[in-house]
């Protein structure tokens, strides 16, 4: 089974029927607590999909966690979740379009908590600060060689002539 598609409930009914052609999110997306989660699709089977759930867990034993949305448009081909600031933190998310037997999941995604958000940042910006600065310090150090150099050599012409 291919991560990054989206994957079709399985049942044993040859009536089934998918809502929609998941897009996004794709398999290891990540998400932060309080910020917003976009499920987008193509290829709508209905006017509506009756249900947007929240999962979590392998999907052959996915648990409905939340509905976050019933009777969505499905012409839109997108949908917008404000995940709760305090939610918990998990890699094993997936949102569950329609409902069984005629339902699909999209990949599995991860929610990060803000701190730990606010953690990856800071640190990428400190690395990011470190690795400009890097060039910038090494150019000083250049140029203050040049300089002392250049003053010795002031230094020692000018020796030479007091002697």
């Amino acid at each position: 089974m291919d991560p990054y598609l989206s994957v079709p409930m399985l049942s044993s009914s040859s009536a089934q029927s998918f809502p929609v052609l998941i897009t996004a999110p794709l398999y290891d997306t990540v998400f932060t607590a309080g910020g917003l989660a976009i499920v987008t699709w193509t290829e709508p089977r209905s006017p509506t999909i009756s249900q947007i759930t929240l999962t979590k867990g392998p999907i052959n034993r996915a648990r409905p966690i939340l509905v976050v949305a019933t009777e969505i448009n499905s012409e839109d081909e997108k949908f917008t979740w404000r995940i709760p600031a305090d939610f918990p933190t998990g890699d094993d998310y997936a949102f569950e379009l329609g409902a069984a037997p005629n339902a699909t999941y999209t990949g599995y995604f991860i929610i990060k908590s803000l701190s730990d958000r606010l953690t990856f940042l800071n640190t990428s910006y400190r690395a990011s600060v470190a690795n400009s600065l890097a060039p910038a310090t090494f150019q000083l150090h250049t140029r203050a060689l040049k300089l002392i150099t250049a003053c010795a050599s002031i230094a020692a012409g000018t020796a030479f002539f007091l002697t």
